[in-house]
């Protein structure tokens, strides 16, 4: 497959499948193809000799050099130690984002976004992903660390294991002017279909939140409990006045819309135009409607 692909990523999670002679032939397969090659690995992130860029987290960082990880000084030890092997290392930090040890020396840590995190099963292997796809588009050391972030604070917002998407990452780098919560439809249509596709079941509901009260807690609670991901139709001004009359919403659909960004229960939000969301309903196909 070298010649039809721009990259490898090493995977070596559950079983010791990765020998020095597995290494090898693929470091030297790489090597003959231009690709790059990035590692992750539970037990041996020390192993990894050739490699372009390996991406343990701090405690596997420690393991592999055969110490406990638990300030700076120590995790600079760890990295260091990893670049004996390895090319470059990047080595994650949960909520601390990235330290980046590179090849010539350079040490620097890549802030991650603060985000709400909710399960953090797979948040590794999203990074260890968007390294390997950053490095192979061309990108710089630094860019795969900042886009590794990016993809991490995504992936940890939502229950179980996801698959995050280039829009997904474009949309949470780009918000400054909006919940991250808050898309169009155009934007979360493939979102939640590839939710469908990683088995998430998708609850719907709508309303004008104008004011948001107890009643509607209560029941955007009730509503997440039906499923895994809760998605928000929210009546925009127009569709408020059409429903309630000339003097309505009393707060308009931005603030009403951050509003209900900031609950933990629910996980997207979008605005719909029109008197009833049946354009969205039919375009995302929901499993339940709350």
């Amino acid at each position: 497959l070298a010649p039809r692909v721009n990259a490898v990523l090493i995977g070596d999670q559950v079983v010791s499948c990765i020998t020095e002679n597995v290494l090898e032939a693929i470091v030297e397969c790489a090597q003959k193809h231009h690709l790059v090659t990035v590692a992750d690995s539970r037990k041996r992130a020390g192993m990894f000799k050739g490699v372009d860029v390996v991406v343990p987290n701090d405690a596997e960082a420690g393991l592999a050099a055969g110490i406990q990880v638990k300030d700076e000084a120590s995790l600079h030890e760890a990295g260091k130690f990893l670049l004996t092997t390895a090319k470059n290392a990047l080595v994650t930090l949960g909520p601390h984002g990235i330290t980046l040890f590179a090849a010539d020396g350079t040490i620097q840590n890549v802030p991650i976004r603060p985000v709400r995190a909710v399960d953090v099963t797979g948040a590794g292997d999203t990074v260890a992903a968007a390294v390997a796809i950053t490095l192979a588009a061309g990108g710089s050391l630094h860019d795969a660390a900042f886009l590794g972030n990016a993809a991490a604070g995504i992936a940890v917002t939502q229950e179980g294991v996801v698959t995050v998407s280039n829009d997904e990452v474009v949309h949470a780098l780009t918000s400054e002017h909006g919940p991250a919560k808050l898309k169009t439809l155009d934007e979360l249509k493939p979102i939640v279909d590839k939710l469908k596709q990683d088995g998430k079941r998708i609850v719907w509901t709508n309303g004008c939140f104008d004011i948001l009260h107890v009643g509607h807690i209560s029941y955007l609670l009730r509503a997440r409990q039906q499923g895994d991901v809760l998605v928000v139709g929210l009546n925009s001004d127009r569709s408020v006045r059409e429903n309630k009359g000339p003097d309505r919403p009393l707060v308009n659909e931005q603030n009403r819309a951050i509003v209900l960004s900031a609950l933990e229960c629910v996980d997207y939000v979008v605005i719909f135009d029109g008197k009833t969301p049946m354009p969205h309903l039919e375009a995302l196909r929901p499993h339940v409607y709350a």
